[in-house]
């Protein structure tokens, strides 16, 4: 908990690495949701991933889904979302992407903490993509087609080429009584379009 041994550990880390290797860092699960104990550690986890950029020369910084917990109204998991960006996003001197998670879309709190089940709870993919994937996609020099939710970035220096499929590529709508066609917490897919 000590910010100074953080750094120091740091520092030390990122004398360790080979610096003519690709360097990716790693997060997910950090399930954010504003309370007390789960808020300051799942911020707190994504500002740490951040910060690593700062002392090592990371080429890209990947959070693989669940960012948020999707267990609240809509509104407070918009605003999670926001608050969680701008922490895995504030210190990084490195592009980020995001993989979204089927935590990510509220469908969970739709499913499983109402008992409407009703598409007004859920965060579309036009919303996460104007919220989010658009920024990171500006900020990162990253290739996508149109708005949408997968991307990809060449490292020509490494001969890599870093792709992010959105799992969570399902028709967002509703049915004729208000309730999800497709739930996002059970149901998973990647279109044709993102493999072509």
């Amino acid at each position: 908990n000590n910010p100074e041994n953080h750094r120091k550990y740091l520092e030390e880390f990122s004398l360790k690495l080979i610096s003519s290797n690709f360097r990716l860092g790693l997060i997910t699960d950090t399930h954010y949701v504003k309370t007390p104990d789960i808020e300051k550690r799942g911020l707190k986890h994504m500002a740490q991933i951040s910060e690593l950029t700062n002392y090592t020369n990371i080429e890209l910084m990947a959070h693989l889904g669940d960012v948020v917990d999707g267990s609240k109204p809509k509104s407070e998991t918009l605003s999670d979302l926001q608050r969680s960006l701008k922490s895995l996003t504030q210190y990084t001197k490195c592009p980020a992407m995001l993989s979204w998670g089927n935590h990510d879309d509220n469908s969970y709190y739709a499913q499983s903490f109402t008992k409407d089940n009703l598409f007004e709870h859920v965060v579309t993919d036009v919303e996460k993509f104007n919220m989010v994937s658009k920024r990171l996609i500006k900020n990162g020099g990253f290739n996508s087609n149109g708005n949408s939710n997968y991307y990809y970035k060449d490292f020509n220096e490494y001969a890599i080429r870093v792709i992010n499929l959105n799992t969570m590529d399902i028709p967002y709508a509703a049915k004729a009584d208000g309730t999800m066609l497709y739930g996002g917490q059970n149901v998973w897919a990647i279109s044709d379009e993102q493999l072509n």
